[in-house]
């Protein structure tokens, strides 16, 4: 069961390796005392990498609560018979955070028994600690192992100030090595719906990341095929997606990466590009507009 920082439940996660699930369910929740409540599921069932993802709407407040899977047909089946078992998950949900932005760790970044929302941590993982330093090794597992990563899907919004190059995030690996491409991109100034470019600041919507996958594992940061010098690194509590971008929009900053350099390589509409002398050309050397 993940809650996100405003106490709503935003994903339900089962392993489907012994049970397939075959119907869209319904679930009761319930206080630890056995007090039944009205639960409202916005929208249908998806699946996410073999994840049932279910999300529920309401802000429940702080305490201590009972997930209640029902048992029938309608419910799982278990090789062609009904599954008759009712489940029932208990789980917390913890005061509010306090409303201030912290700074990306290497700390955060750890071992877990799974992929999915509902891993165990198992310790600390090795992380490259590159920010504030031109590179392509800037944090996180460079091999992607897919049970290493930070969990930031109690957060709104990442943002991160790049000064040289484009930066690439990968999230929510399901696998344990850099042989397939299953995970989330967010490369350059896209996906839209997940990033927004400000200037020099790139501001990532978590919140998005984990209403449309179910949780944001970081696994990694890298440059975006270039080296690149990433700094800030900032995890927001309370501001939103949008608000983040308003207040940085509020500063009057100015995009300076492509449209005003001298020199240097960067991401332009999604694509690297060469600075040389302030004329721009595309990475097979042909001459483009800025």
């Amino acid at each position: 069961v993940t809650v996100n920082p405003n106490n709503q439940i935003v994903a339900v996660s089962f392993d489907a390796e012994d049970a397939a699930p075959t119907y869209a369910v319904s679930f009761a929740l319930e206080t630890a005392d056995g007090t039944a409540l009205s639960t409202t599921v916005a929208g249908d069932y998806g699946q996410n990498y073999g994840d049932m993802i279910y999300t529920f709407g309401e802000a429940l407040e702080a305490g201590d609560y009972v997930l209640v899977l029902p048992a029938g047909s309608m419910t799982f089946k278990l090789t062609g018979e009904p599954f008759n078992e009712e489940i029932r998950v208990p789980f917390t949900v913890k005061a509010a955070a306090p409303a201030e932005d912290i700074a990306l760790t290497t700390e955060m970044f750890k071992e877990w028994d799974s992929f999915g929302a509902g891993a165990n941590e198992v310790g600390q993982a090795g992380s490259a600690n590159g920010f504030d330093t031109l590179t392509q090794a800037v944090y996180g597992d460079m091999s992607v192992n897919g049970k290493n990563y930070a969990d930031l899907s109690a957060y709104t919004a990442l943002s991160i100030k790049v000064t040289e190059g484009a930066p690439r995030l990968l999230f929510n690996r399901q696998s344990m090595d850099d042989s397939s491409s299953d995970f989330l991109a967010v490369q350059g100034d896209g996906p839209a719906e997940y990033v927004t470019v400000v200037g020099e600041y790139y501001v990532y919507n978590l919140a998005k990341i984990v209403e449309d996958k179910g949780y944001a594992h970081l696994n990694c940061i890298k440059g975006f095929w270039v080296n690149s010098f990433i700094t800030e690194p900032t995890l927001h509590t309370e501001a939103t997606f949008e608000e983040v971008i308003a207040e940085l929009q509020a500063t009057g900053i100015q995009n300076t990466t492509a449209a005003r350099a001298k020199n240097g390589k960067f991401v332009k509409n999604g694509q690297i590009v060469i600075v040389k002398d302030g004329k721009v050309f595309n990475a097979a050397g042909a001459r483009i507009q800025k």
